[in-house]
C-alpha cells in the first residue's frame, strides 16, 4: 500500500493527511505506523467494490468504512433549460456561495463519519469552492439564482471520464432553503448544455446514502457507472480510534 500526502486536506485537518493506494501487499499495523509516524494522523482510501480482500485488509488496520461512492456517466445533451436562472459566477458571489458551501451538506464522506466533527465538515466543503473563487482548482463554477440572490452552485472539472475527453462536476449544492425548487436540475442541465461540443461524456460521484442526489442525476440522463468504498482512518499515537 503507497500511502500519498494530502497536505491541502491535512492544512484543513490539522494534522498529516494521506491517501492510501491499496495492493495486494498490505502492511501491518507496525508498518503502517512507521509510515505515518507515532502522532496524529487521518488516513483515506476509496477501494472499487470488487476489491472485498481489500477492504478487508484496511479493516483489519483500523480502518472504516464510512461511504458507498456512486459514479454515474451521461452524455452532454440538449439546449438550455428552463428554470432558475444559471450563469457563471462572479466575485461578488463570493460570500453567498460559499455560505452555501458551508451550510448544505449532510451526505458527504466528512460529514458521515462520526469521527469529523461537523464544524470541520463544513469547513472542507467551503474551502474546497473557495479554492475555486481562487482559481487553485477546476475550470467552471455555476452559480443558480432566484429572488435575485445566490441559491446554489456547481464546480466542474475538464478531466478524462471512462479514458474519454470528458467534463466532471466535482461538487454541486443547493441552498437549504432553496431545495426542491428545480435548482439543482438547472445546474445540472446547464452543465451539461455548456460541456455539448467541449466533451464527450460527462461524469460525476456521489454518496449510495445520497438517494435524491443519485435521483437528480438519473432525471438529468446520467447512469450508474461504477461504485467504490471510502474508508477512513484516524490515528491518534499510531494507533487507530
Amino acid at each position: 500500500m503507497r500511502l500519498d500526502p494530502d497536505p491541502w486536506l491535512g492544512g484543513l485537518f490539522g494534522c498529516a493527511v494521506y491517501r492510501a493506494h491499496w495492493s495486494t501487499k498490505a502492511p501491518s499495523p507496525e508498518a503502517l505506523r512507521r509510515v505515518v509516524g507515532e502522532g496524529t494522523a487521518f488516513v483515506y482510501a476509496k477501494l472499487p467494490v470488487r476489491e472485498v480482500e481489500g477492504v478487508g485488509q484496511l479493516t483489519g488496520l483500523g480502518f472504516k468504512v464510512v461511504d458507498i461512492n456512486i459514479s454515474f456517466e451521461g452524455p452532454p445533451a440538449g439546449p438550455p433549460p428552463k428554470g432558475p436562472a444559471v450563469r457563471r459566477a462572479e466575485a461578488g458571489d463570493r460570500d453567498g456561495v460559499l455560505a452555501i458551501a458551508e451550510s448544505c451538506f449532510e451526505y458527504s464522506r466528512f460529514h458521515l463519519d462520526p469521527l469529523v466533527a461537523p464544524g470541520l465538515a463544513d469547513r472542507i466543503k467551503r474551502a474546497w469552492v473557495e479554492s475555486y473563487f481562487d482559481k487553485k482548482r477546476g475550470d467552471l463554477l455555476l452559480v443558480a439564482e432566484l429572488d435575485g440572490r445566490p441559491a446554489g452552485f456547481l464546480a466542474g472539472l475538464v478531466a478524462p471520464v471512462g479514458g474519454r475527453p470528458g467534463w466532471v462536476i466535482d461538487l454541486m449544492g443547493v441552498d437549504r432553503g432553496a431545495q426542491r425548487r428545480g435548482v439543482g436540475a438547472s445546474l445540472v442541465r446547464w452543465f451539461s448544455h455548456l460541456a455539448c461540443g467541449q466533451a464527450e461524456v460527462m461524469g460525476v460521484g456521489t454518496q449510495v446514502a445520497n438517494t435524491p442526489s443519485m435521483g437528480l442525476y438519473a432525471s438529468c440522463g446520467f447512469r450508474p457507472a461504477g461504485a467504490a468504498y471510502v474508508l477512513h482512518a484516524h490515528l491518534r499515537e499510531g494507533k487507530a480510534r
